[in-house]
């Protein structure tokens, strides 16, 4: 659980540019200066894939994989996956690799890279 009296979720406590609640939620912590909470894109036989670590002990927050045509305001951003308490809910487009935390996950989009296609990784609390 992210409990730290010091900080709170929005916060970025070491000061490189990733909130406390994307690294607990990736499996790092507030207090470390680390790679693990980078989200990154490749494709899968044309498809974008988005690319990040999870946290395998989290069950206080959700992850949601969202894609989108747009990034401009007004976005309309479609739901890929959703992980709550550590299940991706029987998603299909979805894969994970790695034993132990974190874990590495793929989230595929439904959608072929026809145009421009945006993807994100959104992190809720209950």
């Amino acid at each position: 659980r992210i409990i730290n009296g010091q900080t709170n979720y929005l916060d970025c406590a070491t000061g490189d540019g990733y909130p406390n609640l994307l690294k607990y939620a990736t499996g790092s912590s507030p207090t470390n200066s680390d790679d693990f909470a980078r989200v990154s894109g490749t494709r899968s036989n044309g498809m974008p894939v988005l690319v990040f670590n999870r946290n395998t002990d989290m069950d206080d927050a959700t992850l949601i994989v969202q894609g989108s045509h747009s990034v401009s305001n007004g976005a309309i951003w479609s739901g890929l996956a959703t992980n709550i308490n550590g299940s991706w809910g029987g998603a299909s487009n979805v894969s994970e690799s790695g034993s132990g935390n974190p874990v590495t996950c793929y989230v595929q989009d439904v959608i072929p890279l026809l145009s421009n296609r945006f993807l994100r990784l959104k992190i809720t609390r209950p």
